[in-house]
């Protein structure tokens, strides 16, 4: 399963005071802080977790609610899992407040109920047999105890705890209030004896087994309140640990809670950190620290595993069941492993560092004791007033001096105070003069060493800012040459477009023109007519199907070529807006620069001013630390002077008394003879103890020169280290002046990369502050690349089928036009074929009318030549008679007029063949009959007429053969034409067809560097986020 991050909630606290004071960091969303400039920090501008919360603005309960340690504890429920949640931060935050709760309820408290409330709502959905068990542990005197038997859990750091370990030290709870009540006993256990504080670890198992089910699903859920600022480290379960992500000296561990219940943070509990921090701004210190622990516990990771499956319920008592509970002895808790605070540890180890000072300060202190220890004896060996008086002198005189230094001490308890009191007190101030010393001096230094990462961070940024100003322009150039490139090929694919548009137009416009134009000169002849009209429609209708087919196709490629383009037309259009997004925010990036550049200046100046200020304090600290120790030196001598006084004055005391007792003896010899020799030893011993004093006298001098030559050393060392800090403010000076230079070059250099650098600079102020809108936008994105894929995918397989259905539709438009030309082929066979019946047909009858006509022909000449013979013998017959010469005439005037009749039936010209042919077919040639004797006037004229109809129809045959001849010859170039017209359509479809595949090509090109684009600003996109 995919590796889970710990969930990390910062909950910010005011402190107890009256008044807010001053924060040290600040809630600025629902998920960053920001972190205040202050001396301890520069400031950081945010810091993101999961959920940030403040307690003006949100309850304990909003925390539980908005966060996703609801959802935490319902999968507990549900699904079986392990949760835990640990409450971290300094000491004294309020981790306690927000664990166990103050005012109102805490969040183990709160997680109690909505367990329960879980389990109600998961048994209404289906019914389940479920228990519950609750366990709860605390350490003292650095073991872990059980809060319910008071035994001891664990007494070694090694002894890690499992779930049978927490089990065996369970009860078993029946509902959310019996819940309560234990955890509040448990609770109570704890703080018996005193002892308000300390760690805390409450466990409680779900156990629940549905209707269908065999075996039992447990989950766990575990709260642990870590006392201090300790933290518990993460271990792993059975792997070795990997090198521990909390290796710092300024976070301690808790090595008796991370043996016990590191296994417990990560691996596979679903991790829950609960930082809690105080916004004041005196405790930024802290604040750091836990922020610090914060950002590295985000790195925790946990990989929920399957639930844990039992066989059985476990079997625990209930709370009522349970003996009372021994009340552990209140016993005075040892010194924690770990320190408080960082602070705390650096304040140590200043103190424990050997110095001069120290080394006087002993030699102080032996000093005192040697005068206390002959003060005691003196008040021993004598009770005389004068004694007593001295003391009390010395005593003023010291309580003067401690009333001037101790101004918080009142004077009944000066009076109280022995003598090695207050000197103890002088030892004990003179400590604290020389730790707050070294502390201001560490403070300093550590001023100084911020203000040298400052300039560091500020020239890392210079770099970074120019390497991204680099980035950004490469990206610039290569989006630019992408442009160009796309403008070009926009450009030629809109040249195709005209071209192919204009070839549309000019095949309508030779679709609306007719190809052939047959019978124009030709004569209006009826055969002809309808030749022409059988072949003219399909002709047409041809002409008709390969024209819609042709559109059909340049219409498919039209609309692919207008899809790519307007494909194109918006790629362009997002690198438009895309350009557009760019210049703005170059503007912003230039304005963001420069209030950078203005913040920069004005930090620079700050911290110049600061520089100044910290010159001029450690002088001031350095002169304070010369005159103290000046004075302190004078003080000493002057102590010195005192006490020697003091030891002579009461030499002299002591000598006065033994002239009185050389007096009293003088006097009382008489009486007492037997003191004598006890006068005797007592001026001995007074020997002995002037001689001692002198002995004293003497170390005191020598102490005294010592002390001299300790302080002129101390001086001259004080005028070292004052010269060598006047050197390292020169140095100070001069790395001041050369950074002041180089600050100078540097915004000369920003001056001259400025407009260039903006872009840069408000990019990395932006990824600084959308760090959740680019994780948001990084999911979209992915959303979007699953969606784009699953598009191209379809897109693809489309692409497919489309080319799948164009090779389906060329071969059906192949197999369709060879179909059509084997049709029209047969067409045409089939048209040539009758059209050769026909004129054989119309040659046989032709000729058979020819050879009757030529028959008739032959009759008419029989019989004219007989009517002729029988004429001239009628002649003949006649020339005997009287009328002879009216027959002359007559014969002569019947041969004029047949020869006119003749004349005149060769003239009339074209006649219709329709006619003609009906006039061969109705008229009967006349057949050769024997001569009947009829009148002779009658005979002539049938014969006239009979020959006049047969030259006549014999011109209209000739005239009729040449119609004919001429028709055919206008078929067969009819004929001719039309086949160079259709080869000339084939010719023109097949280029259109090389054409509709070259534009095909090229849009299929078109299209695949489009899909290329797409990806590669994809890609610039991601490179960009």
């Amino acid at each position: 399963m995919a590796q889970e991050r710990a969930h990390v909630l910062v909950c910010l606290r005011d402190d107890d005071d009256a008044e807010p004071p001053a924060s040290g960091v600040v809630r600025t969303s629902a998920t960053t802080v920001r972190l205040e400039h202050s001396d301890m920090s520069p400031g950081v501008a945010s810091i993101s977790f999961e959920q940030v919360f403040d307690q003006r603005q949100h309850s304990t309960r909003d925390v539980f609610r908005d966060s996703q340690l609801a959802v935490g504890v319902r999968r507990v429920v549900d699904d079986g899992r392990h949760m835990t949640v640990v409450a971290t931060g300094a000491a004294r935050a309020g981790k306690s407040a927000c664990m166990h709760g103050a005012k109102d309820a805490g969040l183990i408290a709160i997680a109690i109920v909505h367990v329960f409330q879980s389990i109600e709502s998961a048994n209404d959905n289906n019914n389940a047999e479920c228990r519950v068990l609750l366990s709860c542990l605390f350490s003292r005197d650095g073991q872990l105890v059980d809060a319910f038997s008071g035994d001891v859990v664990a007494t070694s750091a090694a002894a890690s705890l499992d779930d049978d370990a927490f089990i065996a030290r369970s009860v078993c709870v029946r509902d959310a209030d019996e819940a309560q009540r234990c955890y509040e006993r448990g609770y109570n256990a704890m703080t018996d004896g005193g002892h308000h504080d300390g760690d805390f670890v409450c466990a409680l198992f779900v156990e629940r087994r549905l209707d269908r089910q065999q075996e039992i699903r447990r989950g766990r859920l575990v709260c642990i309140d870590v006392h201090g600022s300790a933290i518990v480290a993460p271990s792993a379960q059975q792997a070795p640990a990997p090198p521990s992500l909390f290796n710092d000296t300024h976070i301690p561990v808790h090595a008796m809670l991370s043996s016990a219940v590191g296994h417990l943070l990560g691996n596979a509990s679903s991790t829950f950190f609960v930082v809690v921090i105080q916004k004041a701004a005196h405790r930024q210190q802290q604040a750091i620290q836990s922020l610090l622990y914060a950002c590295k516990a985000k790195d925790i990771k946990s990989s929920p595993c399957p639930p844990t499956m039992i066989s059985s319920f476990s079997e625990r008592p209930a709370m009522s069941a349970l003996k009372a509970v021994h009340t552990i002895k209140a016993r005075q808790p040892p010194t924690s492993p770990v320190s408080s605070t960082s602070s705390d540890e650096s304040s140590h180890r200043l103190a424990a560092m050997p110095s001069k000072a120290d080394v006087m300060a002993e030699r102080l202190r032996t000093a005192y004791q040697h005068v206390k220890a002959s003060s005691l004896k003196a008040d021993t060996s004598s009770s005389q007033p004068t004694v007593s008086t001295s003391m009390q002198t010395l005593h003023d005189k010291i309580d003067g001096a401690l009333r001037r230094a101790l101004t918080d001490v009142s004077a009944d308890s000066l009076s109280k105070m022995s003598l090695s009191d207050k000197l103890d007190a002088f030892v004990t101030q003179f400590d604290r003069a020389l730790a707050a010393l070294q502390h201001e001096t560490s403070v300093k230094e550590k001023c100084v060493e911020r203000i040298s990462k400052l300039s560091q961070t500020m020239s890392f940024q210079v770099v970074e800012h120019e390497k991204a100003r680099r980035e950004l322009e490469e990206n610039n150039h290569e989006l630019t040459a992408k442009l160009s490139t796309m403008d070009t090929k926009y450009a030629e694919a809109e040249k195709t477009l005209v071209s192919l548009q204009h070839q549309l137009e000019q095949l309508k416009r030779s679709a609306r023109t007719p190809a052939i134009a047959p019978g124009s000169d030709c004569p209006s002849d009826s055969s002809t007519v309808s030749i022409g009209s059988e072949r003219s429609p399909m002709k047409s209708q041809h002409e008709r199907l390969l024209l819609q087919q042709f559109s059909a196709r340049l219409e498919t490629a039209m609309r692919e070529a207008k899809a790519v383009v307007d494909h194109k037309d918006r790629v362009i259009y997002d690198l438009e807006a895309q350009i557009r997004d760019l210049q703005i925010a170059k503007s912003d990036t230039e304005t963001a620069v420069e209030k950078k550049h203005d913040g920069i200046t004005q930090a620079l100046a700050s911290s110049q001013a600061e520089v100044a200020q910290l010159k001029e304090a450690l002088q001031n600290a350095m002169a304070d630390q010369l005159e103290t120790a000046l004075s302190a030196s004078q003080k000493n001598e002057q102590a010195a002077e005192e006490r020697l006084k003091r030891l002579t004055d009461e030499l002299r005391a002591v000598t006065g008394v033994n002239g009185d007792l050389k007096l009293t003896i003088d006097a009382t010899t008489n009486e007492c003879q037997r003191l004598q020799e006890e006068l005797e030893q007592q001026r001995v011993a007074s020997a002995k103890e002037k001689r001692k004093l002198e002995k004293k006298l003497r170390a005191l001098l020598t102490e005294r020169k010592h002390l001299r030559d300790d302080t002129a050393r101390d001086e001259r060392f004080r005028r070292e280290e004052i010269e060598r800090v006047l050197e390292e403010l020169n140095t100070a000076r001069a790395r001041e002046s050369e950074l002041t230079l180089t600050i100078t070059r540097l915004e000369e250099s920003l001056d001259a990369i400025e407009t260039r650098a903006k872009e840069a600079e408000r990019q990395c102020e932006e990824l600084r502050s959308q760090k959740l809108d680019l994780e948001r936008e990084v999911e979209a994105a992915q959303e979007r690349l699953v969606s784009i894929k699953s598009t191209r995918d379809s897109a693809r397989q489309r692409i497919l089928e489309l080319e799948g259905e164009r090779r389906e539709l060329k071969e059906h438009a192949t197999l369709s036009e060879q179909a059509l030309a084997r049709q029209i082929v047969q067409k045409e066979v089939a048209i040539t074929a009758e059209y050769e019946r026909r004129m054989r047909d119309m040659m046989e009858r032709h000729s058979q009318e020819i050879v009757a006509r030529d028959l008739a022909l032959r009759r008419a000449v029989e019989e004219n030549e007989e009517l002729q013979s029988s004429l001239q013998q009628s002649q003949l017959t006649r020339w005997t008679d009287p009328a002879s010469p009216r027959c002359s005439c007559g014969q002569l005037s019947v041969s004029s007029s047949s020869s006119s009749s003749l004349s005149s039936a060769v003239g009339p010209a074209q006649r219709d063949l329709e006619q003609l042919d009906a006039t061969v077919v109705d008229s009967p040639v006349p057949r050769h009959s024997p001569a009947k004797k009829t009148p002779k006037s009658s005979s002539k004229d049938r014969s006239k007429r009979a020959l006049v109809k047969m030259e006549s129809r014999v011109c209209e045959l000739q005239n009729k053969m040449e119609e004919l001849m001429h028709a055919l010859a206008i078929a067969n170039e009819q004929e001719t034409i039309v086949k160079a017209a259709m080869e000339q359509q084939q010719q023109a479809f097949e280029q259109q067809e090389a054409q509709r595949d070259d534009l095909l090509r090229e849009v299929n090109e078109l299209r695949h560097e489009n899909w290329s684009l797409t990806l590669a600003l994809q890609v610039s996109e991601r490179r960009s986020s």
